[in-house]
């Protein structure tokens, strides 16, 4: 299947069984307790940590190839010629300093192509057309804002032609919805496509621990629990459910003259908690 899939995913504290497919032209988010948890599956959707179980593909191919490829500068046997399997996409883009973003762009290609000077400037000029960025070719990281290097970086994963984009998102920056749709409209207004539209070449996969920072790129994001919710939930569906706990009923008082059922007891809901304010090792 052409796409991203996670085949029965097991991150210790993060998911349990998870699985989920993303085919090519669509966005996913998915939504885990807190941002070190977002590291973590980070590291195994990438294939730089193996999973405690379960697969993630990649046009059916295992991820965990995809670091010794690079390391060896031997051809992906996934995708065409010169198409990489996956690539990462940092809350801040990424760019590195001391280069313009059109430097940055051009330098942004799989190590196992061998791809042209000309042509590697060629496509930096396309793809920054298509985010709005053509006219900010010339400026350095530092003289953007952080929405426009949020672009910068999304840009830059493009170049590497991948088949599929895992996007991190951090609550202490500008969501990546605002950066994909009125960043990119403030820089070209008659930009297009929206931005759902500019994951038509790749399969998405966005890790937030708030819904609510990615309702233009999934309206209906997956709600990922350590071994809560049946695989692909929506945080609506998980909740709907998730186990109640029914009080138990009071027993009938004899001495009661009335045959009238006692009222029943009030549900209470199970629900998981998120804690925004855990750091992360990996930082």
């Amino acid at each position: 299947m052409a796409g991203l899939r996670l085949d029965d995913l097991s991150v210790e504290d993060v998911c349990t069984s998870w699985s989920l497919n993303v085919p090519v032209g669509t966005v996913r988010a998915a939504v885990v307790r807190d941002q070190e948890s977002v590291r973590d599956l980070l590291e195994v959707v990438l294939g730089l940590v193996a999973p405690d179980d379960g697969r993630v593909l990649v046009d059916d191919v295992n991820v965990l190839e995809q670091p010794d490829d690079h390391h060896r500068r031997r051809r992906h046997r996934a995708g065409n010629g010169d198409q990489c399997r996956v690539r990462y996409v940092p809350p801040s883009g990424g760019l590195e300093p001391g280069l313009t973003l059109q430097q940055n762009l051009t330098r942004a290609s799989c190590p196992t192509v061998r791809v042209s000077r000309r042509r590697a400037a060629a496509q930096a000029r396309e793809t920054a057309s298509r985010l709005g960025l053509r006219r900010l070719l010339g400026r350095y990281p530092e003289q953007l804002t952080v929405g426009q290097r949020q672009l910068g970086g999304f840009a830059m994963a493009l170049c590497w032609r991948p088949c599929a984009l895992v996007v991190e998102d951090s609550p202490d920056l500008p969501t990546w919805d605002a950066a994909l749709e009125f960043e990119r409209l403030r820089l070209d207004p008659a930009g297009v496509p929206g931005p759902r539209g500019l994951f038509g070449e790749v399969a998405g996969l966005v890790l937030t621990t708030d819904p609510a920072r990615t309702r233009l790129l999934d309206p209906d994001p997956v709600d990922v629990h350590p071994a809560s919710a049946p695989a692909g939930d929506s945080p609506a569906r998980s909740a709907e459910r998730r186990p109640t706990e029914t009080a138990e009923p009071a027993e009938p008082d004899e001495t009661d003259e009335t045959d009238e059922p006692d009222e029943p007891a009030e549900r209470v809901g199970g629900g998981a908690s998120r804690d925004p304010d855990r750091g992360s090792r990996h930082a």
